[in-house]
């Protein structure tokens, strides 16, 4: 991206300067695998277990239900 900087001089010449910055695309995150076993209807309160695997640059790792966090930061 190049952004220039336009400057009008009180004599009405114009004086401009450019920079470009190029941005070095990353891997990103990616979600290789996640499962639940049994991933059928469980009654309340029945354990589950949860497995995954992230591969890829990423801040974090949360798992959530609907939009609230049960695991911040998880491995």
């Amino acid at each position: 991206t190049t952004y220039n900087l336009r400057v009008v001089q009180r004599d009405g010449s114009v004086e401009v300067r450019s920079i470009t910055v190029s941005v070095q695309q990353g891997s990103g995150p990616s979600i290789d695998f996640f499962a639940v076993v049994p991933n059928d209807r469980v009654p309340p309160g029945t354990c589950v277990d949860i497995s995954w695997r992230v591969s890829g640059d990423g801040p974090a790792i949360s798992l959530a239900r609907d939009a609230t966090a049960l695991w911040e930061d998880a491995p």
